[in-house]
């Protein structure tokens, strides 16, 4: 798969203020996504690599012991609970810019009552309308992974490919000044102070940052026994293709197709390594408990500079450590993940650092049901990601064949996933 068009598929805008933001987040598989994003304990051995390599070699069930694959699994997630898209092209659509450029042109040229009233009435539309779209956003995260896995207690492996896409549209409103001074000229008939191209001057804009990640890597795992505790450990190498966008635009000239231009594009290939850790307790090892470091080495990339002052943002990839908890019997898994390093935000969104719980419920590996969610106790209060997200989804699995489903809300997001896989 190529990153460019994964990437692509998301309209990429966001605040460019902050110079510093995280690459999108890891992948989730749907049987993830619907318990609340737990895995570094609980991950079936087809998702391990994306959560904990070293679940390829701790015990499962029967069913799920000798091959699996995910062909593929897929997820999206958004926000645009301010309609910021349909704002910007009505907006457009209204060609609130050309009428106001006209009507303060003719003020200009031929003042009169009628003229300068024309003015006032174009020159207050748009100056309403830029201020309701005023530090408005909307965000999109896109996430895609396939993986074929061979578990084992002595010898596991996985072979895994997984991309993620981050986006987000912001805008700035930057011209009450200008905007009230014309107002002020029009209001006491000092037309010969009005400015010649008037809508040449106008500042409001339109500010995109994207970022997409491309992995490529083999997971292998191994177990032994410690103190008497079956212990195992994971390893997965990987290739990284990181992808960055911004564009900047005004807001009369925005177009969300232009972000597909490669001149707004930057690319860097990295290599990178995750570990993993499980050990095996209870009476008949039905616990197990994990932890997981993803992105072993940082990286980062640096976005093309645009904008007033060629603005440039480094977007950076970080160690995540997490630790998880599981306890798995025929009928049920019930899980608890917490991440024990802050993700760092992207753009105008809080940090991001999670505990999320889920619990799955087996009728005879033939269907299941599954519930979660998870809370960022990292994120200010006051931010949109401070809010709880619930989580619920099913899966049909006979013969061997899984359809997995899965969504979340919360009081501003959106997501829903799907996955196709086999176990033999």
């Amino acid at each position: 798969m190529h990153l460019r068009s994964l990437t692509l598929a998301i309209s990429a805008i966001t605040l460019g203020s902050a110079p510093v933001f995280a690459a999108p987040s890891a992948f989730s598989d749907a049987r993830s996504f619907a318990m609340g994003g737990v895995g570094v304990a609980s991950s079936a051995p087809a998702a391990a690599s994306f959560f904990n390599p070293a679940l390829l070699a701790v015990k499962h069930s029967s069913a799920r012991d000798d091959f699996g694959m995910i062909l593929p699994s897929i997820n999206v997630t958004a926000a645009d609970e301010d309609d910021l898209i349909d704002s910007v092209d009505d907006i457009q659509e209204r060609k609130l810019f050309d009428k106001f450029q006209q009507a303060v042109d003719a003020a200009k040229a031929n003042p009169n009552s009628s003229t300068i009233q024309s003015a006032i009435d174009a020159t207050n539309e748009l100056n309403t309308e830029l201020k309701k779209i005023d530090n408005k956003a909307m965000r999109v995260d896109f996430g895609l992974g396939m993986a074929f896995a061979i578990p084992g207690e002595t010898y596991a492996g996985a072979l895994f490919t997984d991309a993620t896409g981050k986006a987000v549209i912001h805008t700035n409103y930057l011209d009450g000044a200008l905007l009230d001074g014309i107002l002020n000229d029009l209001n006491t008939s000092n037309t010969t102070a009005l400015p010649n191209n008037a809508d040449d001057l106008l500042k409001s804009e339109v500010v995109g940052v994207a970022a997409g990640v491309h992995e490529i890597g083999v997971s292998v795992a191994t177990r032994f026994n410690v103190a008497g505790l079956p212990v195992a450990v994971g390893v997965s190498p990987k290739m990284m293709k990181l992808v960055s966008y911004r564009y900047t635009a005004s807001a009369n000239n925005f177009d969300e197709d232009d972000v597909e231009d490669s001149n707004y594009e930057t690319t860097a290939n990295k290599l990178n390594l995750d570990l993993g850790a499980a050990v095996m307790f209870g009476d008949q090892q039905q616990w197990t408990a994990g932890v997981s470091i993803r992105n072993l080495i940082p990286v980062d990339i640096r976005t093309v500079p645009t904008g007033a002052g060629a603005v440039s943002n480094k977007i950076k990839i970080e160690p995540n450590v997490k630790i998880g908890l599981a306890h798995k019997a025929d009928l049920h898994t019930l899980a608890v993940d917490l991440d024990l390093t802050p993700n760092r935000a992207f753009s105008f969104e809080s940090d991001a650092q999670f505990l999320a719980v889920g619990a799955e419920f087996d009728a005879w590996n033939w269907a299941q049901l599954r519930i979660g969610g998870r809370y960022n106790f990292a994120s200010d209060v006051r931010d949109d990601g401070s809010r709880p997200t619930l989580t619920a989804g099913f899966g049909l699995s006979p013969f061997g064949v899984h359809l997995d489903l899965a969504a979340m809300a919360n009081q501003t997001d959106v997501g829903a996933a799907a996955e196709l896989g086999f176990t033999f």
